[in-house]
């Protein structure tokens, strides 16, 4: 009997040489794997934009529509005006600037719900003048404030 008995001849095993099928298959399917990350991850970051801006969209939305600030008094300072604003809404306010009769004012204020804030305004604002007031906030929606 023959040691080396195989059904194969051995000419055959001995040109046998390279990867297996096994290997081979495997090898594809990481190569497609990596290959198609890359398209997904673009459209996973595209996705979490546009939620984000949708995000966005939907509180600006919500204060434009909820978004009430009232002028409960003002007073002359020495350095300017103070005045009161009042916010009665659900909804946080980020004052940057005031308008009076149209002349800005920088305050950089925030103004949760219910809550009451004195904002220091330039001088040369009058109380007849804060019949005319507009607050800027940081998502660059202008309100009415009412006096």
């Amino acid at each position: 009997m023959d040691v080396h008995s195989s059904p194969y001849p051995t000419f055959f095993l001995a040109k046998r040489r390279g990867v297996s099928e096994i290997i081979a298959t495997l090898m594809i399917f990481v190569i497609t794997l990596a290959i198609s990350a890359i398209p997904i991850s673009l459209l996973l970051q595209r996705a979490s934009t546009s939620s984000s801006i949708a995000l966005q969209e939907s509180e600006r939305a919500k204060l434009e529509q909820l978004t009430a600030v009232k002028i409960l008094g003002s007073q002359k300072a020495g350095n300017g005006t103070c005045v009161l604003l009042y916010n009665p809404s659900d909804v946080t306010v980020n004052v940057e600037v005031v308008f009076v009769k149209g002349r800005p004012h920088s305050v950089n204020a925030v103004l949760r719900p219910f809550e009451i804030i004195e904002v220091l305004l330039n001088p040369g604002v009058q109380e007849d003048d804060l019949n005319d007031v507009y607050l800027l906030t940081s998502e660059g929606f202008l309100i009415h404030a009412k006096a």
